[in-house]
């Protein structure tokens, strides 16, 4: 590809939409683009990779702006003067392209502005606590447990055996039909599942999915969510997709959605992407139900009442794509997320709880980053010892 060509990629914002997945139609087009042109793969990948790098703080309406900076930015290549690197990001910087020096020049003014609004109390670690990766542990009806490889990032269960999702088997002693097995991440931990009727489900941390080890021979396709979970089913109009979680069950055909069942959130929250579903819970000794269209998301609060909500349902998925977006998020919700992902224990001193947040992180940053991002709104401040994390104002 042409760098004018890959000028002429970048500036559109349709691209920046899928590198961000801010836009579920454009990361549709865009990966369908990748399959008409796969030479094109590595180069996009690369752009891809290096925008995902920019540190966008989770200040007080900071999203929308430094966004629009960064469109701007690169919508006017030919007029911007790349700013000189620093010596140590210049190996990172030298076997790029000149469109991605670009690029790479927008992320240091991020890097920089970001640096200058750190106060004297910005966290410093010695020992940082990493984000956490791939990790889970499949066990077998049969009580087989096994650790699955932190080098992939998925499993595939089919009729002929369990394989990773990169093909490389997996040993183990196939059970019989339609007995259940699980698979759990670990706080600090994400993996995803294909189910043997090509159904793909990603867990968050601190999750569990409970699946028979076929579907065949079964009325319902029925399984078991605790924590949370995206689920992209496959369709299959004879025989419905039931998930049940914390209370409530959630009948599908083919769909995509997400369920947040953590236990320490305030309500339990189904959102959904694609398709149709129905969402219906025992509220005293009468069953409520809703059907959801896409964009819309219910909410199950604690004493079976259930609500629906138009949202933005990106935010929904964005730890599945690699963030923390925030939008009007509660300080708690956030410190949960914070928690779960990088498995430590958080303790309050004080309770910021009129404290409000929106931003995007990325869930690839270490512990300080994010905590520091979190202190630049000036109202939160955090003591860090060992694995426990202390608001203190």
């Amino acid at each position: 590809m042409k760098e004018s060509d890959l000028s002429k990629l970048v500036s559109q914002e349709s691209f920046l939409n899928y590198c961000f997945k801010s836009n579920t139609n454009d990361v549709t087009y865009w990966e369908k683009w990748l399959k008409e042109n796969p030479q094109h793969k590595d180069q996009v990948e690369e752009i891809k990779t290096t925008l995902l790098l920019l540190p966008i703080p989770a200040g007080e309406k900071v999203i929308d702006h430094d966004f629009k900076i960064l469109k701007n930015s690169i919508a006017n290549l030919n007029k911007v003067s790349p700013l000189k690197p620093s010596i140590k990001l210049w190996p990172l910087i030298a076997g790029i392209t000149a469109i991605l020096a670009v690029i790479v020049s927008v992320i240091l003014f991020f890097n920089y502005r970001s640096k200058t609004r750190f106060n004297s109390d910005a966290i410093r670690l010695s020992n940082d606590l990493t984000p956490g990766g791939n990790k889970a542990i499949l066990t077998l009806a049969n009580g087989k447990t096994i650790n699955l490889s932190d080098s992939k990032s998925g499993i595939v269960i089919k009729a002929t055996g369990l394989t990773y999702n990169d093909g490389t088997a997996i040993n183990y002693i196939q059970v019989k039909n339609s007995e259940i097995s699980v698979i759990a991440t670990p706080r600090g931990g994400q993996y995803s599942i294909e189910l043997p009727d090509g159904t793909t489900v990603t867990l968050n941390a601190s999750s569990t999915l409970k699946f028979p080890s076929t579907f065949q021979g079964l009325v319902n396709r029925t399984v078991e969510l605790a924590g949370e979970g995206y689920f992209q089913v496959a369709h299959d109009k004879q025989h419905p997709f039931l998930v049940k979680s914390a209370g409530q069950t959630i009948e599908v055909l083919g769909t995509h959605f997400n369920i947040n069942s953590y236990t320490d959130e305030p309500t339990i929250t189904t959102t959904l992407l694609e398709g149709r579903v129905k969402v219906s819970s025992l509220h005293g000794a009468r069953e409520v139900e809703t059907i959801l269209k896409p964009g819309e998301q219910s909410r199950l609060n604690h004493d079976g009442k259930l609500l629906i909500a138009t949202v933005n349902p990106e935010e929904a998925i964005a730890w599945k794509n690699g963030y923390f977006l925030l939008d009007d998020d509660n300080f708690q919700s956030v410190m949960n997320k914070i928690s779960r992902w990088y498995d430590v224990e958080v303790v309050y001193e004080s309770m910021p709880r009129s404290l409000r947040l929106e931003g995007r992180i990325s869930r690839a940053r270490k512990l300080s980053a994010v905590l520091n991002a979190l202190q630049e709104t000036g109202k939160v401040h955090f003591k860090i010892e060992g694995r426990r994390v202390t608001v203190i104002d």
